[in-house]
């Protein structure tokens, strides 16, 4: 059987698709997680009738150039009859959102059959089609849309709040196997790739770059690995992603620790207990582990005994 990657993201694409309630939700994760994988298995595996949208970020300095194709794929005369004069007197607020309103009161009077439009790399898209799809998203009731959406990351204040947001997860180690198996054949060394699984830490994207990377004698096990992976251009945007939301402290801490050949607490702490809080932060920030999970000391003496051995 072929190994499908994020099957629980894709039941929760098919629910929302047959449900009898429309309703919008984007897909968010770091670079190579999978997100336009996912987006195009959940079109081929629909039960009803979906498309799918790539946004141009080329395009995004044209107002509406991103919702004048999300209103092209409803494959309606009249809808695109009225797309034909659907037209913005100004980008303020009250004018968008009164010609979004007009434009549910339309597609209400239609009343098509369920569509699923799936839209990848919404983040991208112009300013003016985000605020209009975000104000669309969470009134969408008797429209027969489901928004279903990819984006690296939502800021607070973003014009799509409308959507409801779910992560991406990362890969098991086991899944991880599975997929690179798939891709090089069941006579591939399963130790080799369970050990650039663990370099891949659940970036599908990472991990299949490695294996392919990988000469035939690796696959086999029969010729050593070079560790760690040399960092291609998804593992340095996959880091940038994780390292965007850290506070200065713990951004410096890393940086310490990286750069260091072996670090010892003593030294990374040196300057205090900023440094030291600095430290826990990061320790406790880490997916658990079975050293996390058996530790019952307190945090600081955690910190200095898993970290300064």
């Amino acid at each position: 059987m072929e190994f499908v990657a994020h099957r629980d993201e894709l039941d929760f694409i098919a629910h929302l698709a047959s449900a009898p309630a429309e309703s919008a939700v984007v897909f968010v994760g770091e670079a190579g997680i999978g997100k336009s994988q996912l987006l195009e298995t959940a079109q081929r595996e629909s039960g009803v009738q979906a498309v799918l949208l790539h946004a141009n970020p080329a395009e995004a300095a044209w107002p509406l150039s991103g919702f004048s194709r999300v209103f092209a794929s409803i494959d309606d005369s009249r809808a695109v009859e009225f797309g034909g004069r659907f037209t913005l007197r100004s980008t303020e607020p009250q004018f968008m959102f009164a010609a979004a309103r007009d434009l549910l009161s339309l597609l209400r009077g239609l009343a098509l059959p369920p569509l699923l439009v799936l839209i990848d790399d919404i983040d991208k898209m112009d300013v003016e089609s985000q605020t209009l799809l975000g104000f669309m998203a969470g009134r969408l009731a008797g429209t027969g849309l489901r928004f279903v959406a990819s984006a690296e990351r939502l800021a607070d204040d973003s014009p799509l709040a409308g959507f409801q947001q779910r992560e991406v997860h990362r890969l098991s180690i086991a899944e991880s196997v599975q997929l690179a198996l798939a891709d090089l054949g069941p006579g591939t060394d399963p130790g080799t790739l369970q050990i650039i699984a663990h370099q891949a830490d659940g970036n599908p994207l990472v991990m299949m770059e490695a294996a392919r990377a990988l000469s035939h004698e690796q696959t086999l096990g029969r010729e050593p690995l070079v560790l760690p992976c040399r960092p291609s251009e998804t593992i340095k945007n996959a880091a940038a992603y994780r390292l965007a939301g850290l506070s200065d402290q713990r951004r410096r801490m890393l940086e310490t620790i990286a750069l260091g050949a072996g670090s010892h607490v003593s030294a990374l702490t040196r300057a205090g207990n900023e440094e030291i809080n600095a430290l826990e932060d990061i320790f406790y920030s880490v997916s658990p582990s079975p050293m996390a999970s058996t530790c019952t000391s307190s945090s600081r003496s955690c910190a200095r005994t898993c970290i300064g051995t």
